[in-house]
């Protein structure tokens, strides 16, 4: 599993590294719609799961039409847009729900679910492009990529050696105390080197520091909620897509909760 995983990095690292550098923002967008659609399939599929029913066409062909609509309303830094695209997306659920009520017994444990993908997933990810705007926005990115890939490899290794209480057995029997104060240590170390050498500025570097427990608390916290997501579809990986690492889900989800965090600090503190 670890070679798998190992092999899968090697072969899709430079070519991420090659689209962030490139500065390319059309398709850089164009990659996360990507990463969105195949993300938001995977999460769909485990809400058929925990719903026992079955999503319907229409509900599956709107979610992924305004997960691209959020993406362009993105690209063009139209707020009006991607408020426009969720309240379609309601309005367009509404007309589903009269068509299919009588036929669909769980059409009301899936509408809200819907809702909160749509949110979680190409909302979330849409703020990365936002990242990518602005000045310097392409070395950000790359910021919380190593700091949030830091987080992962320190709180595996930490907890693999070290780890004895477990944080949240109910969700994550792997997940240890020591693992994610691993993560959290890694996460600084690697966020204020990064950032002295990507800006240097040491004043700002510092301030990174507290930026980077951040990210990696939210960054955990997104790994627990999707492990949490899987327990209750009864599956252990939200896909294979990826070897060694499951589907795409399962790569970026603590990335989807480390990027709205990074956006906010970006305009406050960094």
């Amino acid at each position: 599993m670890l070679l798998k995983r190992l092999i899968t990095a090697i072969v899709v690292l430079p070519g991420v590294l090659f689209l962030i550098l490139q500065r390319d923002r059309l398709g850089f967008s164009i990659a996360i719609a990507v990463v969105s659609v195949i993300a938001l399939y995977e999460y769909l599929e485990i809400i058929t799961l925990i719903c026992s029913g079955v999503i319907s066409r229409k509900i599956k062909a709107l979610s992924y039409l305004v997960c691209i609509g959020i993406i362009v309303g993105v690209l063009f830094e139209s707020m009006p847009g991607i408020l426009a695209c969720l309240g379609f997306n309601v309005l367009f659920l509404g007309f589903i729900v009269m068509l299919d009520f009588s036929k669909d017994d769980y059409i009301f444990d899936v509408i809200p679910k819907q809702v909160f993908g749509i949110i979680y997933i190409p909302f979330s990810l849409s703020l990365l492009i936002l990242i990518y705007n602005f000045e310097n926005g392409h070395l950000y990115v790359l910021w919380l990529l190593f700091v949030v890939f830091a987080n992962d490899t320190g709180s595996y290794y930490a907890g693999s050696f070290y780890g004895k209480r477990h944080l949240a057995p109910n969700i994550s029997p792997k997940k240890t105390y020591m693992g994610a104060f691993g993560g959290v240590v890694s996460s600084v170390f690697v966020g204020f080197i990064l950032y002295y050498l990507f800006f240097h500025n040491l004043e700002k570097a510092l301030m990174a520091i507290p930026c980077s427990v951040l990210i990696s608390v939210a960054g955990q916290v997104g790994d627990l909620f999707a492990s949490a997501l899987k327990r209750a579809a009864g599956v252990k990986d939200s896909g294979s897509i990826l070897p060694g690492h499951g589907g795409m889900l399962d790569r970026i989800d603590g990335l989807i909760f480390a990027i709205p965090v990074l956006y906010v600090l970006r305009i406050f503190v960094l």
